[in-house]
């Protein structure tokens, strides 16, 4: 769950590190080019060094209100993004397997991982062009298998419940 004004720069609300290279393992994180009234959320993965780009979700209404943003992966190439409990968009990363990470960082908060103050990475001390969520994070889980839509949409109604 995200809640923050709109962007200025790439902001980043959650990734895995990697020590070594600009990208890190997960990168999740608001996007240039969206408007008041939409928010442009990218993901890029690190597998075994190289880059994969699941490209961007445009979200409308995707600012100053509480968004769940999910993305499952199931290990075999596909990737499924959800916005408050509804899937919005498939991928298929052709060639992909399983994610293999490589030198492991820190997980990172509002920022993405080059960013951080020291940067966490060799692989840049930190770009211009990317700054710091200005609001609010809540909720952030990781799994070790791929949700269902059943239990992404359950899990989106119990956290707007309270639960």
């Amino acid at each position: 769950w995200v809640n923050t004004p709109q962007n200025v720069g790439a902001t980043g609300i959650v990734g895995l590190g990697d020590t070594k290279n600009f990208w890190g393992n997960i990168n999740i994180f608001f996007e240039n080019g969206g408007t008041t009234t939409l928010a442009r959320i990218k993901t890029i993965y690190g597998d075994n060094g190289a880059t994969r780009d699941n490209n961007i979700q445009d979200i409308a209404n995707g600012f100053n209100t509480w968004v769940q943003y999910l993305i499952t992966y199931d290990g075999a190439g596909n990737f499924k993004s959800y916005v408050n409990g509804t899937l919005v968009r498939t991928n298929t990363v052709a060639g992909m397997g399983a994610i293999r990470f490589t030198n492991v960082g820190p997980i990172v908060f509002g920022a993405l991982h080059f960013k951080t103050v020291p940067s966490s990475t060799t692989g840049s001390p930190g770009e211009d062009w990317a700054g710091y969520i200005p609001g609010k994070i809540d909720e952030v889980r990781i799994y070790n298998k791929a949700l269902t839509s059943t239990e992404v949409s359950a899990l989106s109604i119990l956290e707007r419940q309270g639960r």
